[in-house]
């Protein structure tokens, strides 16, 4: 089986699957289940995040999202840096909006909005 890696991040691996489709391919044992969940919370309340279409062990596939990172679009275009600074600051306040979802963890005591903990530069795709 060939792998077609497109992308790699600190915790998983992305690779390309067939009609438009990718799997999130965790390194470590994780709850993909709880994840996958959180997904379609948030996608259902308006937020731009890809479609689960299913959870393999340790792994998501979910909809291909084409288009550079935040960062290496800011890198390239250093005159858009304080609108991409807003539009971020943006995204954290709608994910904010979303109720909690129950049943998920609460690092931080409970709470009734949803906490990212990785939204940052290198995990927007525009």
């Amino acid at each position: 089986m060939t792998t077609n890696l497109v992308g790699q991040g600190r915790e998983a691996d992305i690779i390309a699957l067939d009609n438009g489709r990718v799997l999130r391919q965790y390194r470590e044992t994780r709850d993909v289940e709880v994840e996958a969940r959180a997904m379609e919370h948030v996608r259902t309340h308006g937020m731009a995040v890809p479609r689960v279409h299913e959870t393999r062990t340790n792994a998501i596939v979910m909809e291909r999202v084409e288009g550079p990172t935040m960062l290496a679009y800011a890198a390239s275009h250093p005159w858009q840096l304080w609108k991409q600074a807003k539009m971020l600051a943006r995204l954290h306040s709608q994910l904010h909006a979303v109720p909690a979802l129950p049943g998920l963890e609460e690092p931080f005591g409970p709470g009734d909005a949803l906490l990212h903990r990785d939204l940052h530069p290198e995990n927007v795709l525009l």
